[in-house]
Formats: C-alpha cells, sequence, structure tokens
C-alpha cells in the first residue's frame, strides 16, 4: 500500500527547481511561497514589475508565476521581456479570466493561464506539468525535417520558414512537430493530451496556441495553408508541394 508520504515523495522534484512567483499581494505571495516550497520547488519572489526582470536576471529561475496587474511595470510587458530573454515557462496566475486578456498573454508567449481563486494544488500541478515538458527532450525521428517552405533542424531547435528564421516558443515548436510527424489529422483534444499532458482539458489552449503558430509560419493567418482545420477531425499539416 502507498502512504501519503510515499505519494508527496514522489510527487517532489529530485533535484529542487527554482520557481520566480511575482505577485504584488503580500499575502497571496507568501501563500505561493509557502505552497511551492513545501511541494519541493525553490522559490524565489517580488512584489512589482520592474523588480520581477531583476529577479529573474539574478536568479535564473526554471519557470515564471507572474500577476499581471503590477505596479512598476505590467505583467504583460514583463512576459514580453522574460520572452526575449528565454524559453522558460511562463504561467500567468491572474484574477483576470477575459478571452482578449488571455489571448494577449499567449500571443507575448505566455505558456499558460490560471485564473485566480482555484486551489493552490491546482497551481502547483500546472508547474509540475510545464516543469516536465520543457525538460522532456523530444524523441526525433530525424535530426532534420525539410519540405518547400519549412526547414527544422530538431537538433537545435531551430525553424526556418521559407528561408527565414522564426521564433517560436517551446509549446509553438511542439505543436507544430507533432503535427508534422502525425499522418492523420489530430482532433483538439488529443493535441492537448499530446503536447501539454493529461492534466489539462480545455481545448481553449489548442486553438489559441494554433493561432499563434499560423501568424508566425503562414503567408496569411487568415487563409491558412499548412496548419489547416479539417472540420470534424481537427488539426492537419498539409505539406506543401514542391
Amino acid at each position: 500500500m502507498v502512504t501519503i508520504l510515499e505519494r508527496e515523495s514522489e510527487a517532489t522534484p529530485a533535484i529542487a527547481q527554482k520557481v520566480l512567483i511575482v505577485e504584488d499581494t503580500a499575502d497571496l505571495r507568501a501563500a505561493m511561497d509557502v505552497t511551492l516550497s513545501e511541494a519541493g520547488y525553490e522559490t524565489c519572489t517580488a512584489a512589482r514589475g520592474d523588480e520581477a526582470l531583476k529577479a529573474f536576471y539574478l536568479s535564473q529561475p526554471d519557470i515564471v508565476l507572474l500577476d499581471l496587474s503590477l505596479p512598476g511595470m505590467h505583467g504583460m510587458d514583463v512576459c514580453e521581456a522574460i520572452r526575449r530573454l528565454s524559453n522558460v515557462p511562463i504561467i500567468i496566475f491572474s484574477a483576470f479570466g477575459d478571452v482578449a486578456e488571455k489571448l494577449k498573454a499567449f500571443e507575448l508567449g505566455a505558456d499558460d493561464y490560471v485564473v485566480k481563486g482555484g486551489e493552490m494544488r491546482e497551481l502547483v500541478a500546472r508547474v509540475g506539468v510545464a516543469l516536465r515538458r520543457n525538460s522532456t527532450p523530444r524523441e526525433e525521428a530525424t535530426d532534420v525535417y525539410s519540405d518547400a517552405q519549412i526547414h527544422i533542424d530538431h537538433t537545435r531547435r531551430l525553424v526556418n520558414v521559407r528561408g527565414e528564421a522564426v521564433e517560436l516558443t517551446r509549446t509553438e515548436y511542439e505543436l507544430l512537430v507533432t503535427l508534422i510527424q502525425s499522418a492523420q489529422p489530430m482532433p483538439a483534444r488529443q493535441l492537448l493530451r499530446r503536447v501539454w499532458g493529461p492534466e489539462y482539458n480545455s481545448d481553449e489552449l489548442v486553438k489559441w496556441h494554433i493561432g499563434r503558430l499560423r501568424k508566425k509560419i503562414e503567408k496569411n493567418q487568415d487563409d491558412p495553408q499548412l496548419v489547416v482545420t479539417r472540420r470534424g477531425f481537427g488539426y492537419e499539416y498539409r505539406r506543401p508541394s514542391e
């Protein structure tokens, strides 16, 4: 029989990974700090947006939990600045859950968006999933993929579209490679499980990130020719003809 202590031991990271918590409300920041520390993570905190960037430079965290309504510098600007520097996972932790704000956060490079008010253990679970995704190497069939429009160097995770280098986040990269390697269209729920993991249940995450991917690789994102939607079947990478 597996005891609670054994379960907690299994869930605790073997090597403490560092979480940067950016939250201006002192009580909530302290609660997140304690909860993540008890889950086995090393933590550092910031209460302002400008402090967040300094903390990021100094601590080099493995993941960032980022509030949006921050003094000093808005969380969206912090997200954009961090994403220009690094591909570490960024989880937005905000009191606002409207679609427009989520879309903007994903557009700036956030990997996940959690609305405040839920259980803290859900946040801890999201942190664990994001870190596992970021640290687990993908097994590639070949080192290089190439067609008439896209060239991918899997070893270095470099993507060129029509001869131009394109910066993809890890999530965008995983979506693109998963679709390229699939022999058939993939429903949103299947993509969600493959790219994000079984803990996720929101198909909207797939839709929003597919939209971001199309903006970067399609000639016209409103008329996609590479990542297409097969109504009733899911998303498909349509290999261009020579």
